[in-house]
């Protein structure tokens, strides 16, 4: 069993998003109860051995390791068997292994969810896959402890004793689902995200919210063997598709130019490397293009209509606008918006109830 670094579990706060953080609205009305038997029995196992696993485990620093992002960059790569070399292979999200194994390989040790993600979503003919390598999941919940005045800071630790619930439900989820699936050996981590800091204290980056693969780039160079492989993270590109189809949402509120810069000086410090060697000369000589300033706020408004499925993206007084009344902003735009409808539904379901 690979020990980990990140096992550790602090204070949390929730952000609804990993790779869509701030954009995207997340509401989980599962009926989850966290007192049972096989969830305490799992989440005592993890607070056993987060106290062993402070700090850097000097076997881990041993480990080679790769990221495998879900980029489109993956299609045709074929660098499945060097994927599936590494002892540590980090997943993300509803990854897919299945019909791209000569391109992404079939190895999974360390499965990293988002908090708008559902095991519940994953598909089903990736399982056996899974059961063969998997150890850990984590759930990781963004916090930055800064100033409330900074606009970038986007939870403090101030707001974690009402977010504590969303965690809890969370990581039950996700151990129901591994235990139906036979998978009661491997760990979940609900923890603060590791080391998001060091982003901004080391790297100056400067966003609201790092990135779900930036942050674990940066976890993975600091915990396991230098340099850490990557393949599949396509900040540097513009393009959000995922190696396997093309998103309707390929629109993000991260600021991917200056995340590009800080995976760039991941490369030319010998901490990361891209497997492919393209990319990697891409990276070692990026500069960082010339655009209008960078503004945190953001919020991208998708068409719900199936006929007609398209998202915007609004930044700035945009979003003010919108935020004094989502509806009427909608409404004029044309937009049947996910969000509109998820509170519909909400609304039938609790009249259902009552009824």
């Amino acid at each position: 069993m690979i020990s980990s670094a990140f096992a550790k579990e602090e204070a949390i706060t929730i952000d609804e998003d990993g790779d869509e953080n701030a954009d995207v609205e997340s509401n989980r009305d599962d009926d989850v109860s966290s007192s049972s038997s096989s969830s305490n029995n799992n989440n005592n196992n993890n607070n056993s051995n987060s106290n062993n696993n402070n700090n850097n485990n000097n076997n881990g620093n041993q480990l080679s390791a790769i990221a495998v992002g879900n980029g489109a960059s993956s299609r045709h790569s074929r660098f499945g068997q060097q994927v599936d070399a590494n002892d540590v292979v980090l997943r993300f999200n509803l990854f897919k292994t299945i019909g791209f194994e000569l391109d992404v390989g079939t190895k999974t040790t360390h499965w990293i969810l988002s908090t708008i993600k559902d095991p519940n979503d994953f598909d089903e003919e990736e399982i056996p896959n899974l059961k063969k390598s998997l150890q850990h999941v984590y759930i990781p919940f963004v916090f930055r402890d800064c100033k409330p005045q900074q606009v970038r800071c986007p939870r403090r630790k101030d707001k974690i004793p009402k977010q504590k619930l969303n965690m809890q439900e969370l990581g039950t989820i996700a151990r129901k689902w591994l235990d139906r699936h036979g998978m009661g050996n491997v760990k979940v981590h609900a923890i603060e995200a590791p080391l998001v800091d060091t982003l901004y204290d080391e790297y100056n980056l400067n966003e609201k919210f790092p990135s779900m693969g930036l942050m674990f780039l940066n976890y993975a160079w600091r915990n396991f063997k230098q340099p850490v492989q990557f393949v599949g993270f396509d900040f540097y590109s513009g393009s959000h598709d995922h190696y396997w189809e093309n998103k309707l949402k390929n629109e993000t509120c991260h600021n991917m130019n200056d995340e590009s810069r800080v995976l760039s000086e991941f490369v030319n410090e010998n901490k990361l490397k891209a497997l492919d060697p393209k990319a990697h000369q891409v990276l070692i000589n990026y500069k960082t293009p010339n655009e209008a300033k960078y503004d945190p706020r953001c919020k991208i408004v998708c068409n719900s209509d199936p006929s007609n499925l398209f998202c915007l993206t609004l930044r700035g007084h945009e979003v003010d606008i919108y935020n004094k009344s989502p509806e009427e902003w909608e409404r004029r735009h044309h937009i049947h918006s996910a969000k509109k409808k998820k509170m519909k539904d909400r609304m039938k379901e609790r009249k259902g109830k009552k009824g």
